[in-house]
């Protein structure tokens, strides 16, 4: 078989990987991240208002880090073609294009095969492919960028690296990495016998034009937002430690968990040693020193290690040199360790982006769950490591956009709703959306902050301003009895001081002036007509009036529940009780009986209409007098706990004897 047939073979696994790995429910490919989706809200604005502003009506901030992604978005919406899927095609073809490059760096051993086959079989790359952001293309523009530095092609790596400042900021870093192995190159002693390396002929030129294109980006970036440098670069200068040490526990968690990634230790002792070669050193220097950077800003909140993807096609080259020195050893079993190593990095691979469950008699789904068990992920990005957290992220972002649908189709137009999702919320709903996290709209640090490090900002301030819908960052239950107990999850979950002393009052004082609502969500965006079982609980202001009233009639022995709504649709529990003289508290049950137990409801899930003045039966049942003193119904969220001392949202009404 060919070096040309192995390719193609490489491009359709590549593929079949993005497809098995980035499925939804329903089993279909999925929608981008939510993150994404930010730039789709800034591309759409632009066609239609003229700025590229995360809100039509909010001043022009650089709410999303790629120029670049935000211009393909708004040719998609020019073009009349879905964002979603020009973004997911691009970056298909970069990752395509990724394969390639890394194949180009040892054209003419079969042990060229490696560093290629690295990239296929990582389910970061292939994560990247269905995540429809810019990272599979900024890939290929960093390992573009090494590979006409290696072949001494000054004009291809002008504009590669030009193109890599467009698509994120640290394309400026990318520059300047490669200038300094340029200079370090040209600095080198070696023989006059010695050919020229292709980076010697490289000049000044070639990076001064990326520099250049990087200060015109600035100016223009001073001119509509009053910053020079992007949120990015802006972040990495105020060192934090907290921010360092979360980059550093998500660095660990790529070497330990990513598969084949971690056979980086074998170019790094040939470095050691002195064995790897010039080509294996470069690629090794700057495959690591972007995972310093990674470290430095934090991590990234997206699954499946996404902000690692620069760095991947780097070290599948260092690890392939490193091993072809190994397969060119004369010993048959130096050549066959090389080789079982190199299988035993794709195994590593497959396992990782596999589902967690038994081969057979293998039982690998215990061991896939104890392997990608990191808790410090959990806490510091909200999911697990590998497949599993890309699923659960996947869920949560269809989750959101239901949502948006739900806030599109069932608000009103004016309706101001915060969150710390802002991307579908934001882009399907068309309402104004105030990123709690300040990377979309601003928030407590007074400016945009990077899309980096994990999501810890200062809540109390971000929530002062009080907007009339709060989609909750953690899920509310039964297991929250207060409204302190409220504020304590959400400190500890998400702000950046935690639940010190004075700070759990300051927030339930905020929360206080909420009530919870729960409202129907469709089951997956693709069918907006069919509700989930699970309703999506928001926090509704107090200065939006309740538009729900009950009544209870008594007449003939039967007892009546009438509601009336003139609001968006919510999904309500209702309670039916009997007080007797003696204070014994009885139930209406769904089959027309008063039971003596608490847990019963007459109605559960009952969905409320925009009645307008028409009150609407909900329920009718018989019942006997004889000693009763109150007949009382209330209507309340399904799951709502006791929000400072009362029902979140509930809508009480009652009947006494006395009162006919």
């Amino acid at each position: 078989m060919n070096r040309s047939t192995s390719l193609l073979l490489a491009f359709g696994a590549l593929i079949a990987h993005a497809l098995v790995l980035f499925q939804d429910a329903l089993g279909r490919l999925a929608h981008p991240f939510d993150d994404v989706h930010i730039a789709f809200q800034m591309a759409r604005n632009l066609v239609r208002t003229g700025s590229a502003a995360f809100n039509a009506s909010g001043p022009l901030l650089e709410s999303y880090p790629s120029p670049a992604w935000v211009a393909l978005a708004a040719v998609a919406d020019r073009l009349y073609l879905g964002p979603n899927v020009l973004a997911q095609a691009v970056a298909a073809l970069s990752a395509l294009g990724l394969v390639w490059a890394v194949s180009r760096f040892s054209p003419d051993r079969l042990a060229g095969v490696m560093a290629p086959m690295f990239v296929v079989a990582s389910g970061s790359v292939a994560c990247s492919i269905g995540g429809g952001s810019e990272w599979a293309t900024f890939a290929l523009l960093c390992t573009l960028g090494l590979l006409f530095l290696e072949e001494g092609r000054p004009r291809a790596v002008a504009i590669t690296c030009s193109l890599a400042v467009l698509v994120r900021p640290e394309g400026l870093l990318l520059t300047l990495a490669l200038a300094a192995l340029s200079v370090a190159s040209r600095l080198h002693r070696r023989p006059a016998t010695d050919p020229r390396p292709g980076q010697t002929r490289v000049g000044v030129r070639a990076f001064a034009i990326p520099v250049v294109v990087f200060v015109a980006l600035g100016l223009l970036r001073l001119l509509a937002t009053g910053a020079f440098l992007p949120p990015v670069l802006l972040d990495a200068l105020t060192p934090d430690a907290a921010r360092f040490a979360a980059g550093s526990r998500t660095v660990v968690d790529f070497a330990l968990r990513s598969g084949a990634m971690s056979l980086t230790v074998v170019p790094v002792a040939f470095v050691l040693v002195g064995r790897l070669s010039p080509r294996g050193r470069r690629a090794l220097v700057v495959g690591l020193a972007w995972i310093g950077w990674v470290a430095w800003q934090g991590g990234h909140r997206l699954p499946m290690w996404q902000a690692f993807v620069p760095a991947i096609p780097f070290l599948a080259v260092a690890i392939q040199e490193a091993l072809t020195r190994v397969v060119d050893h004369p010993s048959v079993w130096m050549q066959r360790a090389a080789w079982a190593t190199f299988l035993a990095g794709l195994t590593a691979s497959v396992i990782v982006s596999k589902r967690p469950s038994d081969l057979g008699p293998i039982p690998l789904d215990r061991v896939q769950r104890a392997w990608m068990a990191n808790p410090a992920m959990v806490r510091l990005f909200g999911h697990e490591s590998g497949r599993l957290g890309l699923v659960e992220r996947i869920a949560e972002d269809e989750r959101l956009r239901c949502a948006a649908i739900f806030v599109r189709d069932r608000m009103e137009a004016d309706v101001e709703v915060a969150t710390l999702w802002p991307g579908a919320l934001g882009y399907l709903s068309g309402r104004t959306v105030v990123d709690l996290s300040g990377r979309a709209t601003v928030g407590p640090e007074g400016r945009i902050v990077s899309d980096w490090g994990p999501t810890r900002i200062d809540l109390v301030a971000a929530l002062r301003s009080e907007p009339q819908y709060l989609m909750p960052p953690v899920e509310i239950d039964d297991g929250a009895e207060t409204v302190e107990d409220l504020a304590r999850a959400w400190l500890v979950e998400f702000d950046r001081y935690g639940a010190e002393p004075g700070r759990v009052e300051q927030l339930a004082a905020i929360l206080d002036r909420y009530e919870l609502v729960a409202v129907p969500i469709p089951v997956h965006s693709s069918m907006p007509t069919v509700n989930s079982l699970e309703p999506l609980r928001i926090l509704r202001h107090e200065r939006i009036a309740s538009p729900t009233e009950l009544d209870v009639e008594v007449a003939d022995g039967r007892v009546e529940v009438l509601a009336r709504h003139d609001g968006h649709q919510q999904i309500g529990d209702l309670v039916v009780e009997r007080i007797a003289k003696d204070g014994s508290v009885t139930r209406l049950a769904p089959d027309g009986a008063f039971v003596d137990d608490e847990r019963v409801h007459a109605r559960s899930h009952v969905l409320l209409f925009k009645s307008g003045w028409r009150w609407v039966r909900m329920i009718s049942a018989p019942i006997d007098l004889d000693g009763v003193a109150e007949i009382r119904a209330s209507l309340a969220p399904p799951g709502a706990f006791d929000f400072a001392g009362r029902r979140s949202a509930r809508v009480e009404a009652s009947w006494r004897p006395d009162e006919e």
